[in-house]
């Protein structure tokens, strides 16, 4: 086993500790086991099987690549609906008849609240239900149930009750309710009960018995709140024996305007006549909606550039997300207001529409930006929903210009993040600084890591505020904020929310977010998280959309015997956007460049991309090549769009070799002979006279010599060699000024 895991087995998921509370953790099997702290009862887990699994969901809910071990290797050996008694069990307390009338086809009465009823012919299962809240619960029965049946109520440290009920002719009245209902017809009709409704309590009332049921009546009764009771009594005169009576409208109650969404009303019901009185309690959920303002984003589609930012002059459209998590629909009016001078709204009201019970609506409020709102600035506006008797408020503010990652847009496309790591990192609702969105790592293993990276152009020193959270292992998994790729800080543990400012340098900047994972452990939440980045405090900032990186040169290489050679080249596209053909150049020395276009499709990645120029670089002959390779568009960062290679070609096939040309101070003469001798070295001006004369002895192979003369004015000339054997060279020179 292992501690981590076997801690939130136990405990539930949360940082391991000796001491570990029921706040700082969630359910593990002991919580559902005992359920002391309100837990509903879908989340008590009592049997043996229940209890293995509570604890492999605990294990589940964490990031341990272990899971599956889990649930593999916890098994129970034995019955899986055995109930661990706590304590010593109590009994039962339930009156139930000992015999039923035979043509009977659903009963209702009252156990344990949450216990555990099911009625069988003792093979088949007939029926089984957990009882409600109050303890009530109707069972339905077949057509054919023969002359008995086996009644077992189980619960949680309780005795099982195990009767025999008897099927048999009742020789007196024997009423009984055999359906409840919902009849909302002076409402929405949807058979359930919603905020301010007047509705009926339908009832089906039969008589099993051999007897009439003389002087029947029926009322109902409550101490809930959130109902007034319009009309509580109705007088059912005689229901004859075999017979059956509908109560369509004679027991009416209303619902307040206002009341807790799904919250339980417990009604009492008594059936009376001359000589008997049955009691039954029914449950009924009320619904009603539950608003939430939950963000907004800025639309500028249809009125402005289309860049989801608010510029200064720019009408456009404040999108904001209204969430009815409630479970019944209601509309009403969506209200704006700010006090800044510098935003107009144009739709200070507006219709919500239908706010449909458990959906989000998008509600578009269009308002004008003055062209005076300075880039940077920030606009608060407020917000109210009001659906009588339902309203919620609240407050947002907003930057001008292009300034604020807020995640709210859902999409790591507002802005041209760089979002390449194998486990990229995800926009998530689980926990945000404003609104309900943030920036979460992604699900790394050990021993790797998770980035996400912004590359901006700051045109001033700056500062970059944002907020971060982590949960993870302390002082093992780290998340680690790096500038121009330098670590600023590292965060692990348990960090909650809180805001981090970091000065930037003015110019090409790198912003980097890495969750970053050791070799072994786990622990929290295992994430790191960012929100509410402002990329400027006060200056002007633009980003990175486009940058097509260089990344390393594979041909023309250092080699012996270079000739013409091909240019290829590793490109790599780091920005945000799939890059459709793409022009490169490359440059040898002085020379003119070669351009080329490149049709290739290059999606974001951080792998590399292998292109070859059509035309061949020459680099036969001796002498030294500088080559450039650089890329002319598709690229905004000039910092890693150009790369160089220097060869050098020592084979020298040709008799001379003069450089440079042109010169300024000093021409270099190289001269390459078969055979041992004297040359002859004669320079003239462009009227045949001879300025500069002379020998120079030479070996087989390669002979050097210098020819430096301050009095040579700028202008062409010619050199004249004469080489051992009798072979001439003339070619011109040129001096330039300095």
């Amino acid at each position: 086993t292992y501690w981590n895991e076997d801690y939130y087995w136990s405990v539930g998921l949360g940082i391991p500790s000796a001491t570990p509370t029921y706040e700082n953790t969630g359910l593990g099997f002991y919580d559902r086991l005992f359920h002391t702290h309100d837990e509903p009862a879908s989340d008590w887990y009592i049997t043996m099987g229940q209890v293995n699994f509570a604890g492999n969901l605990a294990v589940s809910a964490s990031t341990s690549p272990r899971k599956r071990y889990y649930w593999e290797t916890y098994n129970l050996v034995g019955d899986p609906s055995i109930i661990p008694i706590l304590g010593i069990p109590g009994e039962f307390n339930v009156n139930f008849p000992d015999t039923l009338p035979p043509d009977i086809r659903s009963f209702s009465f009252l156990s344990e609240p949450f216990s555990y009823v099911a009625i069988s012919d003792f093979t088949n299962l007939w029926d089984a239900s957990h009882t409600s809240p109050s303890g009530s619960i109707t069972l339905e029965l077949p057509a054919n149930k023969g002359d008995s049946c086996l009644l077992v109520i189980t619960g949680q440290n309780k005795k099982p009750l195990i009767k025999t009920i008897y099927f048999s002719s009742i020789n007196e009245e024997f009423i009984n309710i055999s359906k409840i209902e919902i009849r909302d017809v002076k409402g929405n009709n949807n058979s359930l009960a919603d905020y301010g409704e007047s509705i009926y309590l339908g009832l089906t009332v039969n008589n099993y018995g051999n007897t009439d049921a003389t002087n029947l009546t029926a009322s109902i009764s409550t101490t809930s709140q959130w109902v007034t009771i319009n009309k509580g009594f109705v007088n059912l005169a005689t229901l004859a024996a075999g017979d059956e009576i509908v109560i369509n409208d004679g027991l009416e109650f209303t619902l307040e305007r206002e009341i807790p969404d799904k919250g339980v009303i417990i009604f009492d019901i008594v059936l009376k006549d001359d000589k008997v009185e049955k009691h039954y309690k029914v449950d009924i959920t009320i619904h009603a909606p539950e608003l939430e303002i939950l963000s907004y984003v800025i639309d500028d589609t249809g009125t402005g550039n289309g860049d989801m930012t608010a510029d200064p002059g720019e009408t456009f459209s404040l999108v904001f997300r209204i969430r009815n998590s409630g479970t019944s629909s209601i509309a009403g009016l969506i209200n704006l207001s700010t006090q800044d001078p510098r935003l107009s709204i144009l739709e200070a009201t507006k219709n919500s529409g239908d706010l449909l019970a458990g959906e989000t609506l998008e509600i578009p409020v269009l308002v004008r930006l003055s062209q005076a709102a300075g880039s940077g600035s920030t606009i608060t506006v407020a917000v109210n929903l009001d659906c009588d008797p339902y309203s919620v408020n609240r407050e947002f503010s907003f930057r001008v210009g292009r300034i604020r990652e807020s995640f709210e847009s859902s999409s790591f496309s507002v802005f041209p993040w760089v979002n390449l790591s194998p486990q990229p990192w995800t926009i998530t609702e689980s926990g945000s600084v404003d609104g309900i969105m943030a920036a979460r790592s992604g699900v790394i293993s050990h021993n790797s890591k998770s980035s996400l990276v912004m590359r901006t152009y700051h045109e001033t020193e700056d500062l970059v505020k944002f907020y971060v959270k982590v949960s993870s292992e302390q002082n093992g998994d780290y998340l680690t904020f790096k500038l121009n790729d330098e670590k600023v800080f590292s965060l692990s543990g348990e960090i909650p929310w809180e805001l981090r400012s970091v000065p930037v340098p003015a110019g090409y900047n790198k912003l980097e977010w890495v969750y970053e994972k050791d070799m072994s452990l786990s622990a929290g939440g295992d994430y790191a998280m960012i929100d509410m980045i402002d990329f400027t405090l006060s200056g002007s900032v633009s980003y990175i959309k486009n940058d097509l990186i260089m990344g390393s040169i594979i041909s023309p290489f250092q080699k012996d015997n270079p000739g013409r050679e091909p240019v290829t080249v590793k490109v790599i596209n780091l920005g945000p956007n799939t890059i459709s053909g793409f022009n490169l150049a490359y440059r040898i020395d002085n020379k003119p460049p070669v351009i080329q276009h490149f049709g290739n499709i290059l999606p974001p990645s951080l792998d590399s991309v292998s292109v070859t120029f059509n035309t061949l670089a020459n680099i036969s002959r001796y002498g030294i090549y500088n080559i450039k390779v650089y890329s002319i568009d598709k690229d905004e960062n000039p910092f890693n769009d150009t790369l160089s290679v220097r060869i050098e070609n020592n084979n020298l096939d040709e008799p001379l070799f003069v450089f440079p040309n042109p010169f300024t101070e000093e021409l270099k003469l190289t001269i390459n002979s078969k055979v041992e001798g004297t040359a002859r070295i004669t320079l003239f001006n462009l009227t045949g006279k001879k300025l500069i004369d002379f020998e120079l002895p030479v070996t087989e192979g390669l002979s050097e010599t210098v020819i430096r003369d301050q009095s040579l004015i700028p202008a062409v000339y010619y050199l004249r060699i004469i080489l051992p054997g009798g072979i001439t060279k003339t070619l011109p020179v040129i001096r330039m000024r300095r």
